[in-house]
């Protein structure tokens, strides 16, 4: 029975790593950059411009403080046991936040047969009216749209980070990456004989991309051996993801009919994507390139395919780009009898197709 190998990864050009239908999926269904993600054809997404900060408004100036003038209060008149009734003095407002000082009491009435009354006190001067704040300044323009990937339009470049001498190109993955099967040792070994450059090859075949299983760690740790050898790492070509879905019997069915089990394990392996993913870019990796599995390669419902088009996270923000690039045209089919990996002259064909790639995207090699 064909196995549903390609549900697994299915699209990213954002990250670079299709499995079956998931990863492949999340990124784009051509070589395309997944910041924020690519879209058909061989164009990487532009990254937008992150908006210029709004400058910030100006203080409002403060309001100045007028103490009120104190109050005259008029003295009070003579009259038998008449008390004096003294005006209430009036304090002049104050004009700004400050408090305004009180008016001063009314002066004493004079004396009649009987002592005038106390002039009243005057009026305590208004709160002067508060400054205006200062207008906010405005927010920055959002960046500008990422550019249209596909083979119109050309995806926003970074400078091109040329031909090294192939110590800070990294290959990880499973048995599309690296294999004894007679495919000439996979993509790997067709790099290796297209290039003449000594990438550190890390892929182990039959591992799985989410955890260990019988054939060994997943793949996550084989970056982790490469940064223990030598931590200047510019680009990761990988694959991965596939057989968390063909060595599992319920989850492959699944696949093949669109079930909750096998969305379920997409969902994991794109996690597990970010996480090494957004690992990579805290340590300085400038790109990373995720190789999906031909739509040949097994079986899996169209639905499936198309759910993990939606990057991960990381691959949207800037701090890292993210490549998935397209197999099927350069399979064509030409897989051995097991129906799952490609023959030495289909991995030769692909390593024509990421050697371009990376030379048209700047991609370190």
């Amino acid at each position: 029975m064909k196995r549903s190998f390609t549900a697994a990864f299915r699209g990213y050009v954002c990250s670079g790593i299709a499995v079956a239908g998931l990863m492949l999926a999340a990124c784009s269904d051509d070589p395309v950059i997944m910041q924020p993600m690519v879209t058909a054809g061989m164009g990487v997404a532009g990254v937008p411009a992150a908006g210029t900060t709004g400058a910030a408004g100006a203080t409002g100036a403060a309001g100045s403080t007028t103490v009120g003038t104190a109050g005259a209060g008029a003295a009070g008149r003579a009259g038998p046991a008449a008390a004096g009734s003294g005006g209430a003095g009036s304090g002049a407002a104050g004009a700004s936040a400050g408090a305004p000082a009180a008016g001063s009491g009314g002066a004493a009435g004079t004396a009649g047969s009987e002592a005038g009354s106390s002039g009243a006190a005057g009026a305590a001067g208004a709160a002067g009216a508060a400054g205006a704040a200062g207008a906010a300044g405005a927010a920055g323009a959002t960046g500008g749209a990422g550019g249209a990937a596909g083979a119109a339009g050309a995806p926003a470049m970074h400078e091109d980070l040329g031909k090294g001498d192939g110590a800070d190109v990294v290959t990880i993955g499973d048995s599309w990456m690296s294999n004894t099967l007679g495919t000439g040792n996979a993509i790997e070994g067709a790099l290796s004989r297209l290039t003449r450059q000594p990438y550190r090859n890390y892929g182990v075949q039959g591992v799985l991309l989410t955890q260990a299983s019988l054939f060994g760690a997943a793949v996550p740790s084989q970056y982790a051996s490469a940064k223990r050898r030598d931590p200047d790492i510019k680009t990761v070509i990988m694959t991965g993801g596939g057989n968390d879905i063909i060595q599992d019997a319920t989850v492959q069915a699944s696949c093949e009919t669109g079930g909750d089990a096998c969305i379920q394990t997409l969902m994991k392996i794109s996690m597990t994507l970010n996480t090494l993913w957004s690992e990579m870019a805290t340590d300085g990796v400038a790109d990373v390139i995720y190789i999906r599995y031909a739509d040949s390669a097994g079986s899996t419902a169209p639905s499936v395919r198309e759910m993990g088009r939606v990057p991960p996270p990381i691959c949207t923000m800037g701090k890292i780009r993210c490549h998935s690039i397209e197999t099927t045209d350069a399979v064509m089919g030409d897989l051995l009898v097991d129906g799952i990996h490609p023959t030495q002259a289909a991995n030769d064909r692909m390593a024509k197709l990421i050697a371009d790639y990376m030379e048209k995207n700047g991609i370190r090699r």
